[in-house]
């Protein structure tokens, strides 16, 4: 029995540092320290406050809130431009998407129709986000624990394809799980936390955007991302106890 403690403890505390190390390598130092401020900011989890920690939708709507330059305006510019970097032709997105914060006409809506906003398309998917100004379009279909159903990426990009500027197409899941369409880049909340804390990573942000980036954090640690960022204040108190 003494044994198989001790091998247990060895199990759990490989497995923790497995956690630690891959947070580390996908954040970096300075955001994972960034990261640690936000799991210790008073304010408290921000979907689970209000019992929509699973609702898919309700992410996405937190989503659209800090990534956009009109609503987060320190946040949301960065972590577009860290966004951009999974996608093709990534130089160019970022200039579009300066260019377009910079004239004040970068535009992040929720729930869109593709056949209510095209005059020449019939279908009534709708599309979780799509972040849009002049001469770009990018679409982000947000699987929190659902599948994709019916070939929706498929049919979302045979409706981009027939646009006339760079356009993109994002599957973010919690494990960045590739989506039906090869065309879309894949992504995971992981990835999607390091472009939220990109900004929090170089210099102070809002007093409002701090709140929200902190509650959607505790979310994020508390029922999507748990044993990552378990990892993660489990190190620092480690770390505090030798102290």
């Amino acid at each position: 029995l003494h044994h198989a403690a001790e091998l247990s403890d060895i199990d759990v505390s490989g497995i923790r540092d497995g956690w630690i190390n891959r947070v580390q390598t996908k954040l970096g130092p300075r955001k994972v320290e960034v990261l640690r401020e936000l799991l210790h900011h008073p304010m408290p989890d921000l979907l689970g406050l209000v019992g929509k920690e699973h609702d898919e939708n309700a992410h996405s709507d937190v989503m659209r809130w800090l990534l956009d330059p009109a609503e987060a305006r320190t946040v949301a510019g960065p972590a577009l431009l860290r966004l951009a970097s999974f996608l093709d032709e990534s130089d160019r997105w970022c200039a579009l998407f300066e260019e377009a914060i910079a004239a004040n006409c970068l535009s992040v809506r929720r729930e869109f129709t593709i056949g209510r906003e095209w005059t020449n398309e019939t279908s009534l998917e709708r599309i979780d986000l799509v972040v849009s100004g002049p001469g770009f379009l990018l679409v982000i279909e947000n699987k929190l624990w659902s599948p994709e159903h019916e070939n929706q990426t498929e049919g979302y990009w045979r409706w981009l394809e027939r646009q006339s500027l760079l356009r993109a197409g994002i599957f973010l899941s919690p494990a960045g799980i590739n989506a039906g369409c090869s065309s879309f880049k894949s992504i995971s909340y992981m990835d999607l936390l390091s472009c939220l804390l990109e900004r929090r990573s170089v210099g102070p942000i809002t007093l409002g955007e701090k709140a929200i980036l902190s509650g959607y954090v505790k979310t994020l640690a508390n029922h999507v991302l748990r044993a990552e960022l378990r990892a993660i204040n489990e190190s620092e108190a480690s770390s505090e106890h030798a102290q």
